[in-house]
Formats: structure tokens, sequence, C-alpha cells
């Protein structure tokens, strides 16, 4: 008996719910001046997603597009994660439109995935140690000579094990975002290198940059964001730069001190004096 009146109680609630549901949303869509509700809920293709639709306009009407951001920000992470796994056995071009939608939102991801095959654009310097190899053992690569000096540092580091040379604007490229102004722009760090300490495996995430150029601060801020972020296991996260020739100064965004000190930093001088700070130690 007790089972029965707890029953007719829901689907009580149930009818209700959606009976004011429709009262709202009727309301609302006299409302609105431009015919805005009826057409949303044409596309809707799921009859048992009206309601949530419905929710859309009267959230939209109510002017809380707050909520709406959040709301839509969640439904496309979901649709994201649930559809990344199926891409991985799709081919090249429809992993890049994917991609392409992903680096689009404001909350780019923060999870690198290398595809087969890897694109390996040919250039003048051979160099070992690259993770992917072209058609002979040892690729080429375009390198400066302060970019061949970094790799050739890193190689020498305990438990090195290989390194990626990050191509720019590919599906497969790990994409950063930095501002200037009021525009974002893509950032595509030069290299990842892979290490291995007590058999777990890192990542270190590399920027060898000139330091006459613009984009340093902006490049150095992207690289904090991501790393608040990332879900990999990255262990460094660094801007470089190669002085005289032959000093290898870098900053780690890693690290907590050059985090907490890079919030007084405004100015592509300012950051300067910080590599000094951190480098002639």
């Amino acid at each position: 008996m007790e089972d029965t009146q707890i029953k007719e109680e829901t689907l009580f609630s149930v009818s209700r719910l959606s009976y004011d549901l429709q009262k709202e949303f009727e309301v609302v869509d006299k409302q609105l001046a431009e015919e805005i509700a009826t057409p949303y809920l044409q596309t809707c293709v799921n009859s048992d997603e009206l309601q949530e639709y419905q929710k859309h306009v009267i959230i939209y009407a109510d002017n809380k597009m707050d909520e709406l951001v959040k709301f839509a920000t969640r439904k496309f992470n979901d649709l994201k994660d649930e559809y990344r796994n199926v891409l991985t056995s799709k081919n090249q071009t429809i992993r890049k439109k994917f991609n392409d939608i992903v680096r689009e939102t404001d909350n780019p991801d923060s999870t690198w995935r290398l595809y087969e095959p890897f694109y390996l654009p040919k250039g003048e310097v051979e160099k070992e140690g690259h993770l992917y190899v072209g058609e002979s053992s040892l690729p080429s690569f375009d390198l400066d000579g302060w970019e061949i000096k970094v790799i050739d540092d890193e190689m020498q580091k305990p438990g090195f094990k290989c390194w990626i040379r990050n191509p720019k604007g590919r599906a497969e490229s790990l994409c950063l975002r930095r501002r200037e102004g009021s525009e974002e722009i893509p950032f595509y760090p030069d290299f990842v290198v892979v290490s291995e300490i007590d058999g777990e495996l890192s990542l270190s995430i590399l920027e060898p940059h000139d330091p006459s150029r613009e984009d340093n601060l902006s490049k150095a801020l992207a690289m904090i964001e991501y790393g608040k972020k990332e879900k990999m296991k990255v262990k460094r996260l660094e801007l470089i730069r190669v002085v005289d020739k032959k000093y290898i100064w870098r900053l780690d965004f890693k690290n907590s001190n050059v985090i907490e000190d890079m919030k007084a930093v405004d100015s592509n001088l300012k950051l300067s004096n910080l590599f000094k700070e951190y480098n002639e130690r």
C-alpha cells in the first residue's frame, strides 16, 4: 500500500514539474521578440531531451547567460571526452577537425595525444634521439643553433629517453593559447622531452626563444596557465634562452617560486630580469 502511494506521489510530482515547465516555456516563448524558442526545440531529435531544451530557452530568456555558458561548457566537455577515444581510430582529416573545434574554445584541451602517422618535416640538421624516425633511422630537422644546444643538453640529463619536435598547426601538435591584447593566438612549444626516473615516465615541455621578440611575456603567461590545467605528468615547463651562445638560461613554470615571482612581471624587461635572477645565482 505504501509503495503504491509513493509511486503515485512520484508520478504526480513529475507530471507537475512537466506542466510547470511547459507553462513557463510558453510564457517565455511569447516574451521573446525573435523567433528563438520554437526553432530551437525543433533541433531536438530525442523526445526524451525535450524538457532539457525547454530549460535552455528559459535560462536564455531570463538573461542568465552565465548559467547557460556553464551548462554549455559542461556539455561540450562531456561530448569531447565521449568521442575522443573513438577518434583515435579515425583518419588524420577527421582528427584534425575535432582538434580544431576543441582549440576554438576558451578552455582548450590540456591533454596531449600522439597519433600515427606523426608529421616529420624535413630539414638540414640530422639529429638522433627523436621519438619518431622518417625513411632513414636518423631524421633531419630545421633547428636553430640554440635549439640544437638545448637538445644536446637534454640528451645528457639523467633518465633521458627521447625528444619530440612539436610541429606547428597539426592535429597531433601540442597547442597552448597565448594572449596578445584581446586576441588569443595558438602557441606551439618547440620540444617535448620524455624522461624516466625511478621507473616513472615524465614529460618536459620546452620553448627555446629569442629574448628580443615581443611575444616572450605572452608565451610565459600561456605556459603558466597551461601548467595549472595540464593532466599529464609534466615535470618541467620551461621558457629557455641561450645567452652568449653557450649559457642555457631557464625559467621553469612548474616551480612554485617562479610562478609566484611572475605575478609581478608585466613586461619583457621584467621577464628578462627574472631570467637573470634565477640563472645568475
